[in-house]
């Protein structure tokens, strides 16, 4: 019906010999075809923009929670090797007094073996998809250093493989003494002979073995308090981020 009344006033003012009219008429007609097409592309990049921001958010949110779950987990290894420690302290002061069930125990508890490795579902989105121009730059700096950080083999996974080499070298020396245990079991028994828990904790190899490990932890838990800062410092930019747009935070 429009097509129709714009075509019947262009034959009218034709049929009537008011050219002048025509023409302006004419180009009246394509400035708004024109003015037509750029706001319906305005709109189409408005609409665009949105999604994009929306996926865009929607990463930085799966990074948030990848990292407080990446915290949780530290947090929860690092209670596993304050254990160890004490353990270990204790042991170390006391081992040539101390009952074979208590040794037995304290043996128990230094055999555990923590592992971490970080969630990477929302960085792997965060790499694939291009976020430049869409958030801060020292926000996608800071994510992506500490993702680095963390995947690099000087970090935490060179300290999980020292922790590893000892603690299998340890349970050599159970084994051997026998201590009911498999390498694929993280947990010991008393032997049936407690006699040989006494023997045991006199081979200097072992102990020394034991002050290796424990040096091991050190580090590890080192790596882990470190990784916790890094967290710590990421969480605190994109909580910012989020803050000053307006996005809501979904806690899984």
């Amino acid at each position: 019906p429009m097509i129709k009344f714009f075509r019947k006033i262009r034959q009218n003012l034709l049929s009537e010999g008011k050219t002048g009219k025509y023409l302006k008429y004419v180009i009246g007609e394509i400035l708004l075809v024109i003015i037509g097409i750029l706001i319906a592309l305005q709109v189409n990049n408005f609409n665009e923009q949105r999604k994009e921001n929306k996926i865009n958010n929607d990463i930085l949110l799966e990074i948030h929670n990848n990292l407080i779950s990446d915290k949780t987990n530290l947090d929860q290894n690092l209670e596993i090797v304050k254990i160890y420690t004490e353990s270990y302290n204790f042991f170390e002061n006391n081992y040539n007094k101390l009952p074979t069930d208590t040794i037995s125990k304290l043996l128990a508890k230094m055999h555990f073996l923590t592992n971490w490795n970080a969630n990477l579902t929302g960085y792997s989105r965060f790499k694939e998809n291009s976020t430049e121009g869409r958030i801060p730059d020292i926000l996608r700096l800071s994510i992506t250093e500490h993702y680095s950080y963390v995947l690099s083999e000087t970090n935490t996974h060179s300290a999980n493989s020292l922790t590893l080499g000892s603690l299998n070298r340890i349970r050599d020396y159970f084994v051997e003494y026998g201590f009911p245990i498999t390498h694929n079991s993280n947990w010991i028994q008393k032997p049936k002979d407690s006699s040989l828990i006494s023997q045991l904790v006199l081979q200097p190899k072992f102990l020394g073995l034991l002050r290796s490990h424990n040096y091991n932890w050190k580090i590890q838990e080192r790596g882990y308090q470190k990784v916790i800062e890094r967290i710590d410092d990421v969480l605190k930019e994109l909580e910012n981020y989020f803050d000053n747009n307006n996005i809501i935070i979904k806690k899984n």
